[in-house]
């Protein structure tokens, strides 16, 4: 009876490739779930900006106030 040897090397190496493609997405370093700490700067959303006190662009005061757009039936 004859006994086939198999390599299974490739395979092997192949798994191991993919575990070290995955490995980086495990090690990250992640916030804590829950409330967080916001900093403050320049881009903080939570400041609140006065509406009528911002200025309009002269290009967007020629434009309407209100845009109507079309929708068609596409089935």
């Amino acid at each position: 009876m004859v006994t086939k040897n198999y390599d299974y090397g490739p395979c092997v190496v192949l798994i191991l490739l993919t575990l070290l493609a995955l490995l980086p997405a495990c090690l990250q370093n992640r916030e804590p779930a829950g409330q967080t700490e916001v900093k403050g700067g320049p881009m903080n959303t939570g400041v609140q900006i006065d509406r009528a006190a911002a200025s309009v662009p002269p290009i967007d005061t020629a434009g309407p106030n209100e845009f109507e757009t079309a929708t068609f039936g596409l089935g």
